[in-house]
Parts: structure tokens; sequence; C-alpha cells
């Protein structure tokens, strides 16, 4: 099928970041392509960001001013579910996600969709980040040693080496990122959306919502595309966090648990994962001298064991969406 490149549902997730919002509207009105639909499912309290984007919209020139649906619902627990709320509303035969903290480049959208006109084997695609500094290198040495195999993020030096990217490149990945991506409508229906555990400010939903996709057909599903630039103001708010090695143990172990292979060799990765995990915990604590790394991680362990009851981002046991 042929897609043109209005084609184009964009679903923004938000909460209480007017401001932030009204500048990504702004990008995406300034599109060389702007969406056919943009549909903003809001969870704030109040309707300042709707009367914002209203606003954009209603000046935009006829030929940029997409069909807005804004969704304010506070009810909506977490960008996941906002992601699928504006999955069923989404007409257009790609939808792209963005969060509202990122700016893309204004060629981005038309990118995207040309990657998915031009290969048909591809059912999602992502833009690549030029606002993640590229670590020490002893940084990088250390998580590659114990991120093996499948839990290596091969998006990282693609993002720390953006400008080597041809625009139109694509480079073949197994993750996307929600800052901004765009994938088929109907492979997203297919697998029931973003997996509906996830809640509140969830960590790798993105992530997990691509294991699946990339499943039907390994290493030629998913790609990042060069010129469909991103500055996003986050790297991952839950990474400065206290608890940043707890959470990446449950959302990593989720993951596997749901959706890898377990032969001989995922498990061994998967375990030399944790063991690096216990071992940044350990060095930290003791330069710190305070034990609240290691116990970040043992609360991670706790959380897993329990079906994830107490996960701020992952309901528990059958379902429940648990307090932390």
């Amino acid at each position: 099928m042929d897609y043109g490149p209005l084609d184009v549902a964009v679903v923004v997730p938000t909460k209480n970041r007017p401001a932030l919002l009204a500048r990504l509207v702004s990008a995406l009105l300034a599109q060389t392509s702007p969406p056919a639909e943009l549909i903003v499912v809001d969870q704030s309290a109040t309707d300042q960001s709707r009367r914002a984007v209203e606003r954009l919209v209603a000046e935009a020139g006829p030929a940029g001013r997409p069909e807005l649906v804004y969704v304010l619902d506070p009810s909506i627990d977490g960008a996941a579910a906002a992601r699928n709320d504006g999955l069923r509303r989404a007409r257009a035969p790609l939808v792209a996600f963005l969060d509202d903290d990122g700016i893309p480049d204004a060629a981005a959208l038309e990118i995207l969709a040309g990657a998915l006109r031009d290969a048909p084997e591809l059912l999602g695609v992502g833009g690549i980040i030029t606002t993640y500094a590229r670590p020490a290198p002893r940084a990088v040495a250390l998580s590659r040693l114990f991120h093996p195999g499948p839990f290596w993020d091969e998006r990282q030096p693609v993002y720390w080496d953006w400008a080597r990217v041809a625009r139109g490149q694509r480079v073949p990945t197994g993750k996307l990122n929600g800052g901004l991506m765009v994938c088929r409508r109907d492979a997203l229906l297919a697998e029931g959306g973003f997996d509906p555990r996830y809640r509140g400010p969830s960590v790798g939903e993105d992530v997990e919502i691509s294991q699946r996709l990339e499943r039907h057909a390994p290493g030629r599903a998913l790609a990042l595309v060069g010129g469909a630039w991103l500055a996003h103001a986050s790297a991952g708010e839950w990474k400065r966090s206290e608890r940043d090695l707890e959470f990446e143990l449950v959302a990593t172990t989720y993951r596997y648990r749901k959706n890898m292979p377990k032969d001989a060799a995922t498990r061994l990765a998967y375990g030399a994962f944790v063991a690096g995990l216990f071992a940044l915990g350990l060095a930290r604590s003791v330069r710190g001298r305070s034990a609240a790394p290691l116990r970040s991680v043992l609360r991670g362990v706790r959380c897993v064991r329990a079906d994830y009851a107490g996960c701020p981002f992952l309901a528990g046991p059958k379902g429940r969406a648990e307090s932390s």
C-alpha cells in the first residue's frame, strides 16, 4: 500500500506540562509534511494545555492544520495507557508517538513515513536523538560488559554519533524510543498495543512493544532513520532517580520474562546483567559510604519476586495497580 506523506496520526501523551506541549505542537505544525491527525491525550487536572493547543492549531494555515482530537482525562494512568487511547482513536495507517518534551526536526515525520513507504517489511521506525552525550569510555566499557547480547541498548551509539548517519539511512534496531517512533497502525493493533500493565511514569514500554513487533521479522522489522532528528529534554527521568538500579532491574526482568527466549545464551546474558547491577550497587555503596544503592537493587529483587507488587510503573498481581 502506498502511504502518502500526510497519512500519519500523531499521538502525544502529556500531563501538567503546558509549555513543553505547546512547544512540541508548534514543531509539529511546522513539519515539512504535517500529520493528518493530532491526538493529544492529556492527563492533567486542568484545561490549560488544551486551550493552548487549540489556539495553536486554529492559527495554523489550512495546509498545515491537522484534525485535532484532544482528550482531557485525568483518570488515564500513565504514558502507555495514553498511547493506547490515542492508538484506538487514530484512523491514519501510520501512527507516530512523541513525548511532550521532545522537538523533532522539521522533516522528521516526512522521513519516517517515507521509510515505511519504501520498505514494506518494516513495521516501525524511530527518530535519532541528538541530545544524549557520550559517556566516559570506562562507563561505556562497563555497560557493554554487563549488558551482553539482547540486554545491550544498540540505540545509544547511534545517538552519540548521530551526525554520522546520513539522511534516510536506515539503521536496524530491536528497540524504538517513545520520544519519536512511527509504526504501522495495523501491526500495533494486532499486538494489542502497548502493554496495559505499564502505568504512571512507565519505564521501558517502548522497548517492550518493540520486542513484540521485532518477532515478526527479526532484524528487519524495526529501524532508526537518519535525518529524523529529535532533541529530547529527558534521557529518562528514572535514570537520575535514587531508585534507578531498582527500576532498571524490574523493567528489564519484566521484558526478559515476557518476551525473550530462555535458551542457555540468553539466561547467561541475563545473569551477567543482574550480577552487573549488584556490582554497581555495591561499588556505589562503598564509594558513597551508604547502603542505599545496594538496597535499591534488593528492592528490585523483592519487587520481581512479588510479581511487581509495589512497583510504581507496573500493575501488580492480577493487574492491580499497587502503590509504591
